[in-house]
């Protein structure tokens, strides 16, 4: 009971008085991009490192829905063109009563549990194989790079009359942004077939 009045007082803050985030604090950004051709398709994985800050995690053990968004665009190099462009979710949501984190990712459409909030929510800050187009759609003779940023939702919180808020005050409203070099079409076309 102590942990849940503790979240109250801290989410009132944070809501009503602009609360304050460390100095310290490690940057939010995109790790551990590779780019995938499979089955003609060309997909990207990723992990957003440093996403969850501790006040974030406290939010997430008391039952309130965090969503981690990740965005992929894939530009054409020169005219800076998108060729395609791609959003995915993943959820992380408390079970006060069976005590388990429920992570839901979109792009895989699979929902895997966890008891331990520091594993659930390093598996909800992992994008595996976004779906971003299929190689086909793309130039041999031409210049791709792709650009990779995250964001976090909005969500409603029970402590506050399901009042809504922006979880992006937790990385100070700027997300992480992550922009490749180019790469040749060719590239993509040799499991294409092109």
């Amino acid at each position: 009971m102590d942990f849940i009045a503790g979240l109250i007082i801290a989410v009132k803050s944070l809501v009503f008085m602009g609360g304050y985030i460390s100095p310290d604090a490690q940057p939010v950004r995109i790790s551990g991009m590779t780019v995938h051709v499979v089955n003609r398709a060309v997909s990207v994985s990723c992990s957003v490192s440093n996403a969850f800050t501790p006040e974030l995690k406290k939010l997430a053990a008391s039952g309130t829905p965090i969503l981690l968004y990740m965005f992929a665009d894939l530009k054409q190099q020169g005219s800076d063109s998108v060729i395609a462009a791609t959003a995915v979710e993943s959820r992380c949501d408390y079970d006060l009563a069976t005590r388990m984190f429920r992570i839901i990712h979109s792009v895989q459409n699979d929902t895997v549990y966890f008891v331990n909030v520091d594993s659930a929510l390093a598996d909800a800050a992992r994008f595996k194989k976004i779906p971003v187009s299929p190689a086909q759609n793309l130039s041999r003779d031409k210049a791709y790079y792709f650009v990779l940023y995250s964001v976090l939702g909005k969500t409603r919180v029970e402590a506050l009359q399901n009042n809504t808020i922006d979880l992006m005050y937790f990385w100070n409203y700027k997300r992480p942004s992550l922009k490749t070099e180019s790469f040749a079409g060719s590239q993509f076309m040799t499991e294409a077939g092109k």
